[in-house]
């Protein structure tokens, strides 16, 4: 592996498996913060990243992606610190805000900043299998990650902040030692307006029909995987051992991350078929409906996504241009942003009037017609 691709996969460790993460709701729930404002907080938080995604990008692109995922990772390592001195609702809003704006620089710079690396030495045809080495690892560190946190914010809240801090301060300096700048548009490109920008990103609809289905694929499993601990509960699976299938769901991500790392090619059809076997099996879930095979279900959709989720990425990669490529992976995240906070309002409305195993399973034959559809005009 490239030197500057494993510096980068430290960086990416350090902002993907601080022990912050999996038990944010649970530090601001000490700090007196309602769920009610927690839900107020993630909205704000979603909305900040939606309207910066695309400028950012577009930012990216201009001065260079390694220069913009540095910025960001800084900007993250801010929101951290200041969780120190988080004591309220009030307090915990300008923290939403500097980590959205934090992952909104990071989101977009860092692919390109990969993509760049490999394309300097004519490897960019090895990007998935890179990329979902870099996941491996990242996957198994947020494992790890997932056992500690809970243990160690039962010692110290603040021991958890200060760890999370000196690991994204490591994964900063892992940053700041790469090499490979990140290409940037040349001078003569800079007059693009954001909008002429945006515009070059939508005329070009095999990336439009690819980032479509990518959001509606991370929706979907987010959806399964977000769910599945109500779920399991109200089935009558014990409290004590639902993190145990967690961390199973993380194990199995870890190993889809690395079947895929070994693998010189994969057809891009894969992923239709993976949806269809999906839906076959929310659609037995509608008889198995017990906390066994709910766990199965999220063990293995946790192993899909891991070889999905890469696939969809590298073709993406393809199919945009150089000196606009972390626009379009921007354009890319802001879709998804923007699907998020039209689709969860409405998700979890659907939950508390119906029941888990129909709307899984309708859902995820909605995603199976339209994954076929943006298949279909992808291939044409």
């Amino acid at each position: 592996m490239n030197s500057d691709i494993k510096k980068f996969m430290y960086a990416d460790i350090g902002v993907m498996s601080l022990l912050i993460w999996p038990i944010i709701l649970l530090i601001y729930m000490n700090k007196g913060i309602t769920l009610g404002q927690v839900g107020i907080l993630s909205a704000i938080n979603a909305m900040v990243g939606v309207v910066m995604e695309i400028p950012t990008g577009i930012i990216s692109d201009r001065i260079g992606h390694k220069k913009t995922l540095l910025f960001g990772m800084c900007i993250m390592f801010v929101s951290v610190i200041y969780l120190f001195v988080v004591e309220n609702f009030y307090y915990a809003i300008l923290y939403e805000i500097l980590n959205a704006l934090g992952n909104s620089f990071i989101s977009g710079s860092d692919e390109a900043l990969v993509y760049d690396i490999l394309k300097a030495e004519n490897k960019e045809d090895e990007y998935m299998r890179i990329d979902a080495k870099i996941q491996t690892y990242t996957s198994l560190s947020k494992t790890v990650t997932f056992g500690l946190s809970s243990i160690i914010l039962d010692m110290s809240q603040n021991l958890v902040i200060a760890i999370s801090s000196v690991i994204l301060f490591l994964g900063i300096i892992s940053t700041v030692t790469i090499k490979h700048t990140g290409n940037k548009t040349e001078k003569k490109q800079e007059k693009n307006s954001i909008v002429e920008d945006i515009k070059i990103a939508r005329n070009n609809k095999a990336f439009i029909y690819l980032s479509l289905l990518y959001a509606i694929i991370c929706i979907f499993f987010s959806d399964v995987f977000y769910y599945t601990s109500p779920r399991l509960k109200l089935q009558g699976f014990e409290l004590k051992y639902i993190g145990t299938i967690l961390f199973l769901g993380s194990l199995a991500s870890s190993l889809g991350y690395y079947i895929l790392s070994k693998k010189e090619k994969v057809e891009f059809k894969f992923v239709n078929k993976s949806i269809i076997f999906v839906s076959f099996l929310f659609g037995v879930g509608l008889i198995l409906d017990n906390f066994i095979f709910t766990a199965i279900l999220y063990i293995f959709c946790k192993f899909l996504l891991s070889i999905i989720a890469p696939l969809i990425t590298a073709k993406i990669q393809e199919v945009v241009e150089d000196d606009k490529r972390a626009t379009y992976l921007s354009v890319k995240s802001f879709m998804i942003g923007l699907m998020f906070i039209i689709t969860d309002p409405i998700v979890g409305i659907l939950f508390e009037k119906t029941s888990f195993k129909l709307i899984y399973f309708l859902f995820s034959v909605i995603v199976l017609i339209l994954s076929t559809i943006f298949i279909h005009n992808i291939n044409k």
